[in-house]
């Protein structure tokens, strides 16, 4: 049957006062700062130099768009000015054709009391 075992009674050492004491918490020393940790004066010089670098590329990209634009002008200039230079030949071209006409020739060769002969009469091709 069961048997009744003995209760003994041990002491813990738990205050049964409560003191109005702070305990306070141990400090831990302070940990001298790792070089490795912050921006060393390499990464510092990288960081700079592609600062410096981004920012030419930015400003030769802006020149470089300017002097297309610029040239891009000059260009539908001078195709303006050959269209006027073509059409201009084409009227010249015809005005000559119209000179060169083989019954011009001849009525200005009878007005000048000029006689026809049609063996001397050649047309010439530029």
């Amino acid at each position: 049957m069961a048997e009744v075992k003995e209760i003994h009674d041990y002491d813990v050492g738990i205050p049964t006062e409560i003191s109005d004491k702070v305990v306070e918490k141990p400090k831990q020393p302070k940990k001298k700062s790792d070089p490795n940790k912050g921006i060393t004066r390499l990464e510092k010089i990288l960081f700079f130099a592609l600062v410096f670098c981004s920012i030419g590329l930015a400003f030769f990209t802006v020149r470089l768009r300017t002097d297309i634009i610029k040239v891009t002008g000059d260009i539908t200039t001078i195709e303006s000015e050959m269209t006027d230079i073509n059409s201009q030949i084409t009227l010249l071209e015809q005005e000559r054709n119209e000179l060169s006409r083989v019954e011009r020739v001849k009525e200005i060769a009878e007005k000048a009391g000029l006689s026809s002969i049609e063996e001397n009469i050649r047309k010439v091709n530029p």
